[in-house]
């Protein structure tokens, strides 16, 4: 089992602040975006007062957005987070875009020694959800990573069903982790989109550029380090916007591709042919087609002598 640790039972902000400036760390924070604009100002307006301005716990709040249409880039501005589009890093390769592909490129304009993740559509942010990923890694040196897990509620059409959240977790990935690498299983939400990196640790492994970012970093961080270097946070409950079940099911085509791949590479199982990248699926004016894109982004350390593998 991986160590655990619970929101209740770590130290105040300031305590953690105050522990970080002792071990002389900087901690960044990183939120990518895609459309984001009903929720991301609430949560930069939460980091920026709580965490760097009341208590100096974060240092770089940073957003990488993936070209949003809304208004997404101007209200994180507004509430203090520095922003970059996806495609405008300077010194940075071209990534399709996605969700792993921001994450992978804050690497070049981060500077912090812990670099926490987290997804822009919380609706419920609170300090602790920082301390929570930040306090487990200045307490115990053996740990690169810790990942968030908590309670998930459904909220459909205004009505609140506990638990029921976690769709894809529960239908695919932890079933797929317990049929091939049953000591994943133990990871209550693989994924999570709120976890901490080591900055030694996340420059040192491969992203994928979309939605399969959260578990393909637990293959690699598994593979690379150990699943001992890995603790996990109980953060209470989790609310955020849910999805529709055909934005799921291709959130799950993304997913499914990413563990097969890893899979195949660990020789779990063996791939007789190449993954088909194409998702066919039902719409309102006959069938749709929905092409995969994902790419295996090289470790930043490793750039720019690696190329990306566009055969994911």
């Amino acid at each position: 089992m991986i160590p655990q640790f619970h929101y209740n039972n770590i130290p105040p902000l300031a305590s953690v602040a105050a522990q970080k400036s002792a071990a002389g760390k900087r901690v960044t924070c990183v939120i990518p975006t895609l459309n984001e604009a009903a929720s991301i100002g609430a949560i930069v307006a939460g980091i920026r007062d709580a965490c760097m301005q009341k208590n100096a716990l974060v240092d770089e709040l940073i957003v990488v957005d993936c070209s949003s249409p809304d208004q997404t880039r101007a209200i994180a501005a507004q509430n203090g987070a520095a922003v970059y589009t996806i495609d405008a890093i300077a010194g940075a390769p071209p990534v399709p875009p996605g969700k792993g592909g921001a994450l992978w490129k804050s690497l070049w304009v981060s500077h912090g020694d812990i670099i926490v993740c987290l997804d822009a559509d919380i609706t419920n942010f609170a300090p602790h959800f920082i301390t929570g990923l930040v306090y487990p890694l200045l307490a115990d040196e053996s740990l690169l990573f810790v990942k968030a897990f908590y309670r998930r509620p459904l909220i459909l059409n205004g009505r609140v069903y506990d638990q029921f959240g976690g769709r894809v977790t529960e239908i695919l990935v932890r079933p797929f982790l317990n049929a091939f690498f049953p000591e994943l299983a133990c990871v209550q939400q693989p994924l999570s989109g709120e976890y901490a990196f080591r900055r030694s640790a996340m420059e040192s492994i491969s992203f994928c550029s979309g939605y399969g970012v959260e578990v393909h970093c637990l293959f690699e961080l598994m593979r690379r380090f150990g699943l001992e270097t890995i603790g996990q946070v109980d953060i209470g409950a989790r609310n955020h916007r849910n999805r529709s079940t055909e934005e799921l099911g291709k959130m799950a085509f993304s997913i499914l591709r990413v563990m097969l791949k890893n899979a195949a590479d660990q020789k779990a199982i063996a791939l007789l042919k190449a993954l088909n990248a194409t998702m066919i699926i039902p719409g309102a004016q006959g069938w749709e087609t929905v092409e995969c894109k994902d790419t295996i982004l090289p470790p930043y350390r490793d750039y720019p002598n690696n190329k990306t593998d566009p055969h994911l």
